[in-house]
């Protein structure tokens, strides 16, 4: 269920969130995902974390019980930390920088940095749902 949540929920800010800030002033946009960059970045290093050691915790579990998904269980593991990673070189810096805007002033590359916020989401998002399915199908075959 914390993996599912996860999901779901950096799959609504990469469908539905950010697309519909994109469209609204830039002032709103700005402020808008400043916000969300201040929250988040304080929320998130947790929520993965909890489903790393989730994972790992389940995947040992399985491993030790001899249960025939602990292959996948391992991969989901190992897929979720390397997605830790990704977000600790790729978008989490970028948030940092966003959390730091002064809205008055916003630097001239800022639509540019949201861009590549959103593709390097995207990418995490892809991570995150594989990680998750390949969990899934860990428990599946364990059950």
């Amino acid at each position: 269920m914390v993996a599912g949540l996860l999901v779901g929920n950096e799959m609504a800010v990469g469908l539905i969130v950010h697309p519909t800030l994109s469209r609204t002033r830039d002032e709103v946009h700005s402020e808008s995902v400043q916000a969300l960059a201040r929250v988040y970045g304080w929320v998130m290093p947790f929520w993965y974390a909890a489903n790393l050691i989730l994972y790992c915790i389940v995947a040992v579990v399985l491993y030790r019980t001899g249960a025939k998904g602990y292959p996948q269980a391992i991969a989901a593991s190992i897929l979720m930390l390397v997605t830790i990673v990704f977000s600790s070189i790729g978008p989490a810096p970028i948030n940092n920088r966003v959390a730091l805007w002064d809205l008055t002033r916003l630097p001239p590359e800022w639509k540019h940095e949201r861009w590549l916020w959103d593709v390097l989401h995207f990418v995490r998002v892809i991570m995150l749902v594989v990680s998750l399915l390949l969990f899934v199908a860990a428990c599946l075959a364990s059950a």
